[in-house]
């Protein structure tokens, strides 16, 4: 899933600058939510990219949670919340794709 765009920045990005102001220098933005469409600011902290690089969510899932993930009801929005991955990747899941 990708990120809104306006005027050719990120749509989070001015969320989050006409919230708290400029993104500090080194710094970029990291979705707490873990859905990179959101835009919420409160949802949005500055990191580091390293610090960013070790948040994001491991790709591939426990074969446990595939399971869980198929089998749960919802919207795939609702459901990659609840799991810490992207609506996208929920629905390669339940279409049975193998790269989870």
């Amino acid at each position: 899933m990708g990120y809104g765009i306006f005027q050719r920045r990120y749509a989070h990005v001015i969320a989050y600058e006409l919230q708290y102001g400029p993104i500090p220098e080194g710094l970029e933005l990291d979705h707490l939510c873990r859905q990179t469409l959101c835009i919420r600011p409160e949802h949005l902290e500055a990191v580091t990219h390293q610090e960013n690089m070790r948040r994001a969510p491991m790709t591939k899932l426990p074969q446990e949670q595939v399971k869980l993930v198929r089998e749960a009801a919802g919207s795939h929005t609702e459901i990659g919340y609840r799991f810490g991955i992207s609506a996208s990747h929920v629905s390669r899941i339940k279409k049975g794709y193998r790269e989870h």
